[in-house]
């Protein structure tokens, strides 16, 4: 029977390696978080952890396969929710440019079935196997893995070409897609969206652009509460004051200058 450990099963995987009988535990429960994805539903999708870094993805298919059919199986370094973005799907399928580490230790996994019937079941197992891996043959681990690491950290110049080309050939075209989208629409710094007419039409100069700017921020000026407070009362009385009898001695003196002006000469 299953052990309860803090809302988690202990399942035994079963594997065979040169013809001996290995066994680890993983920790199993239902996928339960309050964000759900949909290439992860609720009720169909059974959460393991602890898992060995030498088991891959087909092994862990291979090994819930008898429980019904499995739509997909996820595995990670963490529980890390990531976005499925166009740049991360290309890095996962690259050869040479995949930021999968199978070296990065013990990892958690997801698999996804097609039925709750199955994950039901998924929980109510006290052990599962792998008979071999993806290539029919034994589990690699020890000194045959590290072989084949060695084998396969050879480049293939021309593929490895290939596979930069077609990935720059896929950049320029979102980039070109992009640069359309943006001649399009564009979103100022409030979120606005601004509209462009596609041909001729009425364009504004910078100048225009400024006079408007430096008109709404009067308008911001002129909002604020500059005498709220009684000192701020008494100082725009002052000021009032001051600047009326300026006013008053400026036109004292232009009206002795009219009046110089205006004076009766015969001769």
């Amino acid at each position: 029977m299953a052990v309860d450990l803090k809302g988690f099963k202990v399942l035994n995987l079963e594997f065979t390696f040169n013809n001996e009988k290995q066994t680890r535990q993983l920790f199993v429960q239902k996928h339960n978080v309050k964000r759900t994805t949909d290439d992860k539903p609720l009720g169909k999708t059974l959460f393991i952890i602890n898992i060995p870094p030498y088991i891959n993805e087909p092994q862990l298919r291979s090994a819930f396969s008898s429980l019904g059919c499995i739509d997909n199986v996820f595995i990670t370094e963490n529980t890390i929710e990531h976005s499925n973005e166009d740049a991360t799907s290309v890095a996962s399928q690259s050869k040479y440019f995949n930021n999968k580490n199978d070296e990065l230790g013990f990892k958690v996994a997801y698999v996804v079935f097609k039925l709750t019937k199955s994950l039901e079941n998924a929980l109510k197992l006290s052990k599962v196997k792998i008979e071999s891996n993806e290539n029919g043959s034994s589990l690699l681990t020890g000194i045959d893995k590290w072989t084949k690491q060695y084998l396969d950290s050879f480049i293939d110049e021309k593929e490895l070409q290939a596979e930069v080309d077609e990935y720059m050939r896929a950049f320029e075209e979102r980039e070109q897609e992009e640069r359309e989208e943006s001649k399009k629409t564009e979103v100022d710094e409030d979120g606005w969206t601004v509209v462009k007419r596609k041909t001729g039409g009425f364009q504004q100069k910078e100048s225009i652009l400024k006079a408007l700017e430096d008109k709404i921020e009067k308008g911001k000026e002129k909002k604020e509460f500059n005498n709220f407070y009684a000192f701020q009362i008494r100082q725009s009385k002052q000021k009032h004051i001051v600047s009326l009898r300026k006013k008053f001695a400026q036109d004292k003196l232009k009206i002795e200058a009219m009046k110089k002006a205006r004076r009766f000469k015969p001769f």
